[in-house]
């Protein structure tokens, strides 16, 4: 089933007047999906990327 017209109006409304939610909301799901995807080899570049960049 698709969304009706009130709630895609209702969608785009509060994209257009949260948009730093949405950009947030979209890196908390790419994240959650690249860690749930990640093989360890990843997992271990990606800490030493945070550690690298953390000083």
């Amino acid at each position: 089933m698709g969304q009706s017209e009130a709630q895609k109006r209702a969608r785009n409304n509060y994209v257009k007047r949260h948009p730093e939610r949405i950009k947030y909301q979209h890196y908390k799901s790419t994240a959650r999906l690249f860690v749930k995807m990640a093989s360890q080899e990843d997992l271990v570049d990606l800490i030493s990327f945070i550690h690298a960049h953390q000083k």
